[in-house]
């Protein structure tokens, strides 16, 4: 049976991915940076200091195994915590992929699966040991990334596309979570034989659908996720301007807000929630009435199967990644990035149309059973065992 390493600086789904190795018995290590275990030191005693407990909470898998874990939280203590570095993720993920890199030159493995920004040396070591190199790209690639920044006159990171071309290169096979994702890579050039879409879950779980749908006079609109220029916000933020002068809607925010800016010229347009534990989300969800998430440029957007889930009908652009899953007429719409026009006319439907807001929150719960994590495991299992095989063993 294939031993894989995983490597990922930070959480997103890598727990899922290292939960399904796990499972089929191929995991041998998983290398990550603050790793939380409530009932060991010092996490058991950090939890209890307020406004540690709700980071520490999300920093841990309680179905991975204790014996797979090897983690050095330190170099994202080092630069988000103590110097509060510019640019820190990367920085994180270059230190990280340095010390991981490090670790594996002894070890016995047949393939390794690094997260993109913190994998370029750790796959040098790979090749040097002729072990099988899988990249994991949530993201699109940089060449859309830099068409989408230049279009909005925002500045690039120079050293992030010099760190995932080199990444790109050396991979064997790169996992893709969505249609965009893979178009990204296959317009660099990219064989389309060594890219494997495998779009993330939900847990319908924790996120069930509401019961009652209320068709009050006032339309409540949520967005969930990180407040910055390329997940749309400003876009929502006109629309919802222009359309508080002819209807009556509320607008919900939840999330870090980085860009600041954005924010100032529509005081009094939102109410801002700058944190909900997820085992609250779902019921937050369900106090609204649609779900907008008009990004710009986007990998996967797991809120938007979170939404689905709860029996919200949504509203996504194109390039959301997780608009793959959206049907669009049925569970809610996709519109085209950075349209305001659009946006605000599908808003206005679900204002005129309350019925349509739940047949289609229905129809789009019903549709994110077809995501599950169980799904996405099951198919990181499969695509582990044709690489595998294909390397004749």
């Amino acid at each position: 049976m294939i031993k894989v390493i995983v490597s990922h600086p930070g959480r997103q789904h890598s727990y899922q991915l290292v939960y399904a190795l796990q499972e089929g018995n191929m995991l041998s290590k998983y290398f990550t940076g603050l790793w939380s275990n409530p009932d060991k030191f010092p996490y058991n005693f950090l939890k209890k200091i307020k406004g540690f407990e709700n980071e520490f909470k999300k920093r841990y898998f309680e179905k991975i195994k204790d014996e797979f874990i090897i983690q050095n939280p330190f170099f994202e203590i080092k630069h988000r915590f103590i110097l509060k570095t510019k640019n820190k993720d990367l920085k994180i993920g270059i230190e990280f992929d340095r010390w991981v890199s490090k670790k594996i030159k002894n070890m016995d493995f047949d393939a390794f699966i690094g997260y993109e920004l913190s994998s370029y040396e750790s796959f040098k070591v790979c090749k040097e040991k002729n072990k099988i190199c899988i990249y994991d790209l949530p993201s699109v690639s940089y060449n859309f990334q830099k068409e989408i920044f230049k279009k909005y006159n925002k500045k690039y990171n120079e050293r992030e596309i010099e760190i995932k071309d080199k990444e790109l290169k050396l991979a064997d096979y790169i996992l893709a979570p969505s249609e965009i994702v893979k178009k990204s890579l296959i317009s660099l050039g990219i064989s389309e034989k060594k890219i494997i879409k495998i779009p993330y879950g939900v847990d319908i779980s924790k996120f069930s659908p509401k019961k009652e749908y209320k068709k009050d006079r006032i339309l409540k609109i949520i967005f969930v996720g990180t407040i910055t220029w390329h997940k749309g916000i400003e876009i929502l933020l006109k629309a919802v301007k222009d359309l508080k002068k002819i209807i009556n809607v509320e607008l919900n925010l939840v999330g870090k807000i980085v860009n600041y800016e954005i924010l100032k010229e529509y005081k009094g347009l939102y109410n801002y929630h700058f944190f909900i534990p997820h085992e609250k989300l779902n019921d937050f969800y369900k106090e609204n009435d649609i779900f907008v998430f008009p990004s710009l440029i986007e990998g996967f957007a797991q809120v938007v199967l979170e939404a689905m889930a709860s029996g919200l009908p949504v509203i996504v652009s194109d390039r959301a990644g997780s608009n793959d899953a959206v049907r669009d007429g049925i569970d809610g719409f996709i519109i085209p990035p950075g349209d305001v026009e659009a946006l605000k006319e599908k808003i206005i439907y679900f204002y005129n149309n309350r019925e349509k807001i739940e047949e289609m929150g229905k129809n789009a719960s019903l549709n994110a059973k077809n995501y599950t994590w169980e799904k996405y495991r099951k198919n990181i299992r499969k695509a582990i065992m044709e690489i595998w095989q294909r390397y004749g063993n």
